[in-house]
C-alpha cells in the first residue's frame, strides 16, 4: 500500500530513523523503540539490512549499535573533570 511518499514500509523505516536520532540528539539513551511491523523490527535486529538492497535500513541497523546505555552520574561526573583536566593543558 502507498502512503504519500512510500510505502508503509518505507515510512515506518524512516519513522524508526527519525525517532532514534531524535533520542540520540536530545541525549535520551535509556529507550524502548516499539514497532508492530514484524518484518522490519525482524530485517533490522538480524542485520539483514546490511547485506540486503535495503540501504535504508542499514542507518538504522548502524544506531542500534551505538552505545545506548548512558554510565551512572558517578562516571559521568570523573569523565567530565578529566575531560575538562585535559582540555585546559
Amino acid at each position: 500500500m502507498l502512503i504519500g511518499e512510500g510505502t508503509m514500509f518505507q515510512v515506518e523505516a524512516k519513522a524508526m530513523l527519525e525517532g532514534l536520532h531524535l533520542a540520540w540528539n536530545k541525549g535520551f539513551r535509556m529507550l524502548k523503540l516499539k514497532c508492530d511491523n514484524a518484518l522490519l523490527i525482524r530485517l533490522t535486529l538480524a542485520g539483514g539490512a546490511t547485506n540486503s538492497r535495503l540501504k535504508k535500513l542499514r542507518p538504522i541497523h548502524q544506531m542500534l549499535i551505538w552505545n545506548w546505555e548512558e554510565p551512572p552520574l558517578f562516571i559521568r561526573e570523573l569523565l567530565l573533570v578529566d575531560y575538562n583536566a585535559s582540555s585546559s593543558n
